[in-house]
C-alpha cells in the first residue's frame, strides 16, 4: 500500500509479513505489480517513479517525471512484457518509462489484445508503437477495447470523440454536443460515453451513431460495464448507483450509499458490483437480486476499485493513499 508518510508496504497475505520501502520524499501516490509479480512500481508526490525488487526492497531503476504543478494522485501501467511502464502525476504529463534503458519520455502507452498503442495527451498524437502516429488533439481518455481492434480518443474541448478501427486507417473525429467527462467500453464495438449534459450514450464504434441515450441527472465520472449481463453501472452524486440496461432502457437504482459514488468496479463475471464512495465505504452488491450483501469501512474517501481477474480479491484504493484489499471470500478488509 501506498500511503502519506512517504512509505510503501508490501503485505504478504498470506504469512502476515510487512515489508518497508522507503525512498520516496513525497506522498506515494499510486503502484502497480508487473504481471510477473517481480517487480512493484511506485509513484510519488516527489515525481519519481520507483521500481522495486518487492523481496528484497532493492531499488532497481528510479527515474524523474516532467516537473509542472504539484499533485498527488497518480497512476501506473505495466506492458505485458513488463518493458515498458505508463506513469502520470495529477498536474505533470503523462511518461512511458524504458525498464532497460532506464530512461523515462513524455507520452502515453497502452496494451490490449497483443496491440501496443503510444501517444502524447498534451500535443494530441495518437498511434501505434510499430506505426505512424495519428495527429489529433490534446486528449483526455484513449481506450482500446478488449482484443485492441478499435480505439476511442475524448476531447474535452472542442467536444470530438474519435473512433479508430485500427486495421483500417485512421482516426474518425466525430462531434459530440458536450464535453466528454467519461468513456468505457460495453463491447467489442460499442462504447459508453458520459458528458457534462449528464447524459450517458452507448454508441457504436463502427458509425459513431448513438444506439440508445439515457439521461442521468448529477451522475459522476464513475462508470462501469458488464457485457455479459447487458449493463452499465453509474455512480451519482445523488448517493446512488443506477444499473442501466440499454436493450430495454431499464434502470435500477442502488441506494445504501451516503455519499457521492465515485468508484465503480463489476467483478469479472459481472455477478457483483462493487461501489466506493465518499462515504467511506465500500459496498459489494448482487447485481441480479439488485440487493447489498456486504459493506466494508474504510479510513478514507475511496478512489479507485479493482478486482482481480479471478474474482476473489477486491483492491481498494484511498484517497489517503492507502491500498487495502479484500478477500471477497472471507468479508476482512486488510
Amino acid at each position: 500500500m501506498g500511503c502519506r508518510d512517504y512509505v510503501a508496504y508490501v503485505h504478504n497475505l498470506a504469512s502476515g509479513s510487512v515489508l518497508t520501502l522507503r525512498g520516496h520524499t513525497g506522498i506515494v501516490a499510486a503502484l502497480a505489480w508487473n504481471q510477473a509479480g517481480d517487480r512493484l512500481a511506485t509513484i510519488g508526490d516527489d515525481a519519481t517513479v520507483r521500481i522495486w525488487d518487492p523481496e528484497t526492497a532493492a531499488v532497481p531503476r528510479t527515474g524523474e517525471l516532467l516537473p509542472a504543478a504539484a499533485g498527488d494522485y497518480g497512476q501506473l501501467a505495466w506492458s505485458a512484457d513488463s518493458q515498458r511502464l505508463t506513469a502520470s502525476l495529477a498536474g505533470r504529463p503523462a511518461g512511458i518509462w524504458d525498464v532497460d534503458a532506464g530512461t523515462l519520455g513524455a507520452g502515453c502507452a497502452i496494451e490490449a489484445g497483443g496491440r501496443a498503442f503510444v501517444g502524447d495527451p498534451g500535443v494530441g498524437q495518437f498511434g501505434q508503437r510499430d506505426g505512424p502516429l495519428h495527429t489529433l488533439a490534446p486528449f483526455r481518455f484513449a481506450l482500446p477495447n478488449g482484443d485492441g481492434s478499435r480505439v476511442a480518443v475524448a476531447e474535452g474541448y472542442p467536444k470530438v470523440l474519435w473512433l479508430w478501427e485500427v486495421a483500417n486507417g485512421k482516426p474518425e473525429a466525430h462531434a459530440w454536443p458536450a464535453e466528454i467527462r467519461g468513456l468505457g467500453w460495453f463491447r467489442q464495438d460499442q462504447v459508453v460515453v458520459v458528458d457534462a449534459l449528464d447524459t450517458v450514450s452507448l454508441v457504436d464504434a463502427r458509425t459513431a451513431a448513438v444506439l440508445r441515450r439515457r439521461s442521468v441527472p448529477e451522475c459522476t465520472l464513475a462508470i462501469a460495464a458488464a457485457p455479459r449481463q447487458g449493463m452499465v453501472a453509474i455512480g451519482c452524486v445523488d448517493q446512488t448507483v443506477q444499473l442501466w440496461t440499454p436493450a430495454t432502457d431499464a434502470l435500477v437504482v442502488l441506494r445504501g450509499h451516503t455519499g457521492h459514488v465515485q468508484a465503480l468496479a463489476f467483478a469479472p463475471d459481472g455477478e457483483r458490483l462493487a461501489s466506493g464512495g465518499r462515504d467511506r465505504t465500500v459496498r459489494i452488491w448482487d447485481v441480479a437480486a439488485a440487493a447489498e450483501v456486504a459493506t466494508l469501512h474504510m479510513e478514507d474517501l475511496v478512489v479507485a476499485l479493482a478486482w482481480s481477474p479471478d474474482g476473489t480479491r477486491l483492491g481498494v484504493l484511498l484517497a489517503n493513499g492507502r491500498l487495502q484489499a479484500w478477500d471477497a471470500r472471507h468479508p476482512v478488509v486488510r
